[in-house]
């Protein structure tokens, strides 16, 4: 399925730059695995059924510009390390979850 595409893409680590997969039917939390991924420029996984957090490990990925994970059922709060991705530019989380307390002061 879907997930198993997912699962061959963190597989190519430091060499995955872009990974839009919205609107695909993904549940379950987001993987850890994506913070492997640190040339990572753009993650589109809106629009599915993901649960559970944010993954901390995304703040690996120092290279994000664009980060979209709306319109799933995300829920907890708005991990910190994020803030550690200096050169986000769009990041549109809150849209459709259910995340609790502050945006990071570093975003």
């Amino acid at each position: 399925g879907a997930w198993g595409v997912l699962e061959r893409a963190v597989g190519f680590g430091a060499q995955l730059q872009v990974l839009y997969m919205d609107a695909c039917m993904l549940s379950g939390p987001i993987p850890d695995a994506l913070g492997k991924c640190i040339a990572l420029e753009e993650l589109g996984l809106d629009g599915n059924q993901l649960t559970g957090s944010i993954p901390e490990a995304l703040g690996a990925c120092r290279a994000l510009r664009r980060l979209y994970l709306h319109n799933n059922l995300l829920t907890g709060p708005i991990p910190e390390a994020l803030g550690q991705c200096t050169v986000l530019e769009k990041l549109s989380l809150l849209s459709g979850n259910q995340l609790t307390g502050d945006v990071p002061a570093a975003l």
